[in-house]
């Protein structure tokens, strides 16, 4: 197995092989170069997966708006994490840990709520093992979710 990281994208893959064959889309020099994790392989999708309604939510009796963060779309996709530079804490030649720390004061326009996230990638000779993971720093309770956005390749002779 053979894993390429960029950190600076999202802590996102631009690549996953076993062997030759790519077990995700392969990233482009320039998929890579466009700094978009939307045309990489797979991102993290946190502190919330898919979307926000027009960027806007409440949550203990107090409403909030977030920036719209994809193109022309109507909602926010998709959380913060992804379009965010990471930073490698520890590295092995199969393992590698990301984190990504927000400050929801900084910038609540991505987020209300502060929370550190983490990601390790660990490889074996026949598997990818990525292990993502939220804590929050705020000092009340706040929403949150996870998740990965992987790109499979396909087959399209059929």
């Amino acid at each position: 197995m053979r894993a390429l990281l960029r950190p600076d994208l999202g802590a996102s893959l631009v690549a996953l092989f076993k062997g030759d064959q790519p077990l995700l889309r392969t990233a482009s020099e320039a998929d890579q170069a466009s700094g978009d994790p939307t045309r990489l392989s797979c991102f993290p999708l946190i502190p919330y997966s898919n979307r926000i309604a027009h960027g806007r939510f409440s949550w203990a009796q107090r409403d909030h708006q977030l920036a719209l963060n994809l193109a022309d779309h109507p909602h926010s996709i998709h959380g913060c994490g992804w379009t965010q530079s990471w930073q490698v804490t520890d590295r092995t030649s199969h393992s590698a840990v990301c984190e990504f720390t927000h400050v929801g004061s900084e910038r609540p326009d991505l987020w209300p709520f502060s929370f550190r996230a983490r990601q390790q990638f660990t490889l074996t000779s026949d598997t990818l093992r990525i292990e993502l993971s939220m804590t929050s720093l705020s000092d009340t309770p706040m929403p949150a979710g996870l998740g990965l956005h992987p790109y499979f390749t396909r087959d399209t002779s059929t």
